[in-house]
C-alpha cells in the first residue's frame, strides 16, 4: 500500500508543480488574469503537501537508495546549470538577441556536458568522497 502511495503522490507532485510553472507563466505574460494568482496561490500549497507526503513515504533506509555514479551526478550538475542559466538570460530580456544567446549557452552545455561524461565515466574509479587524515602527528 505504501508503494503505491508513493507512486500516487511522486506523480501527484510532479503534475502539480507543472501546473504551477504554467499558471506562473501565464500570470507573468498575462498580467490582466488578476484570478490565475490566487490559483498558482493554491496550486502551490498543494505541491507542498505532496512534496511532504511523498518525502514521509518514500524508503527510509539509505542503503536502498542507489548511489548515482560521477558521470551521472556531474552530467547532471552541468546540465541544470547550463539550463538554467539559458533561461534566466531569455526571462530577463525575451529578444531575438537573448534568445541566440540562450540557443549558444544551451548548445555549450551540451558539449560541454558530454565532456563531462566521458571524463567522469572513464576516470569513475579515482573520483569520490575525499578524505583527510584529521589527527595531528605526534
Amino acid at each position: 500500500m505504501r508503494k503505491y502511495a508513493a507512486r500516487f503522490f511522486n506523480a501527484a507532485s510532479w503534475f502539480t508543480a507543472g501546473a504551477y510553472v504554467a499558471a506562473a507563466y501565464i500570470e507573468h505574460y498575462s498580467p490582466s488574469l488578476t484570478d490565475l494568482r490566487d490559483a498558482r496561490q493554491f496550486v502551490g500549497l498543494v505541491w507542498i503537501v505532496c512534496f511532504v507526503t511523498l518525502s514521509a513515504l518514500r524508503p527510509q533506509n539509505p542503503s536502498s537508495v542507489a548511489e548515482p555514479s560521477p558521470a551521472k551526478s556531474g552530467t547532471t550538475v552541468v546540465l541544470v546549470t547550463g539550463l538554467a542559466a539559458a533561461a534566466i538570460v531569455v526571462t530577463n530580456d525575451p529578444t531575438a538577441a537573448s534568445v541566440t544567446i540562450a540557443a549558444g549557452i544551451s548548445g555549450a552545455t551540451l558539449v560541454l556536458a558530454w565532456l563531462v561524461y566521458r571524463f567522469a565515466s572513464r576516470n569513475a574509479d579515482q573520483i569520490g568522497e575525499a578524505r583527510f587524515d584529521t589527527m595531528k602527528p605526534r
